[in-house]
């Protein structure tokens, strides 16, 4: 990282003889075979981008980039970088927080803000909900999230309330969960065990290379930023635990069967100490983890419910992980 001017002087003067290299390589190369220029060509662009990252970042163009986009989502990590990183992991988190953002959309929305004329409710909180990808940063891997859309045009200014609104009861769910803010952004206990399974839902996987996904941008606030650990699931739910003292919270193990994607209903079966199958119901916010883990091992937290006189027990699932790094790979892979 360059910390002077004087530094600065010499990475530019790097940059410029990795650029007279590859110049060089261009004219006597590429007209002779353009496959060697490509092979010969990708060290020097990997230098030149690592280079000119440097350079931006000294300068403070990455910054300013950073604080005229909406909003972006940094993850970080071991081999967390544009070219090594799996695009599984920008898609997970892309999906966590859209299907967050319409999980809160539901708490935060008033019979004004319903689309005129009736319409598919779902459908067009969907698309409030899927602002659009202008673009990915370099370093660790920064997803840029734009203004949503609605078949290319700005929603409605009432609509975007709603969506800055929600957003503003997610990123307070954020602060909380960094530890940067205070008091929680809903009173009401049961709202605030959702915002809080949203954040959890965008916790680092305990399993993977993602040690860090941290969310910044105009939205958030100029040179503020929050982080999210994998540490940080014992935090929230802890919190969980506490605002649902009527119920029980819980971690079961064992294997996902039988999904059922109407029912949204699933048995967890070949648990530890050959504990009989649990029924688990989910909903949309963990669909897609559900599916992706579908006959594999692993870790589902929420709310276990018991019911009759032979204590039947059943569970509703708020988070689902795969129980080791190997199949956390798989699933990425997948």
């Amino acid at each position: 990282m360059i910390a002077n001017d004087q530094q600065l002087k010499v990475v530019r003067q790097q940059l410029e003889r990795v650029e007279t290299a590859l110049s060089s390589i261009k004219r006597d190369v590429l007209p002779k075979s353009e496959t060697r220029f490509r092979l010969m060509a990708e060290g020097y662009l990997d230098q030149i981008g690592d280079l000119r990252q440097q350079i931006d970042e000294y300068l403070g163009v990455s910054s300013a980039i950073e604080a005229q986009t909406e909003l972006v989502i940094a993850l970080s990590g071991k081999n967390v970088s544009l070219g090594e990183a799996r695009s599984s992991m920008v898609t997970r988190t892309l999906e966590a927080f859209r299907r967050g953002m319409q999980t809160l959309m539901g708490l935060n929305r008033s019979e004004a803000l319903k689309p005129k004329g009736g319409g598919r409710r779902e459908g067009w909180i969907e698309r409030l909900c899927d602002p659009p990808l202008i673009g990915l940063g370099r370093g660790s891997v920064k997803i840029c999230l734009g203004e949503p859309r609605d078949d290319g045009q700005l929603f409605l200014e009432e609509d975007r309330r709603a969506y800055k609104s929600t957003l503003d009861v997610l990123l307070g769910g954020l602060a909380w969960a960094s530890e940067l803010g205070g008091d929680r952004p809903l009173q009401d206990a049961k709202s605030w065990h959702t915002v809080l399974s949203v954040v959890r839902q965008l916790v680092p996987p305990r399993f993977g290379e993602v040690e860090e996904i941290n969310f910044s941008g105009r939205l958030v606030g100029i040179g503020r930023s929050y982080a999210l650990k994998k540490a940080t699931r014992e935090r929230i739910d802890a919190e969980i635990k506490r605002v649902t003292p009527t119920e029980e919270y819980s971690t079961m193990e064992g294997t996902i069967r039988e999904i059922d994607l109407d029912a949204k209903t699933f048995m967890l079966r070949e648990r530890p100490d050959n504990l009989p199958e649990l029924p688990c119901e989910y909903d949309e916010l963990n669909e897609g983890d559900v599916r992706a883990n579908l006959a594999a091992k692993v870790s589902v937290c929420g709310i276990l419910r018991t019911s009759g006189k032979a204590k039947r027990q059943t569970m509703d699932v708020e988070t689902v992980e795969p129980l080791s790094l190997e199949l956390a790979a798989d699933e990425q892979r997948g």
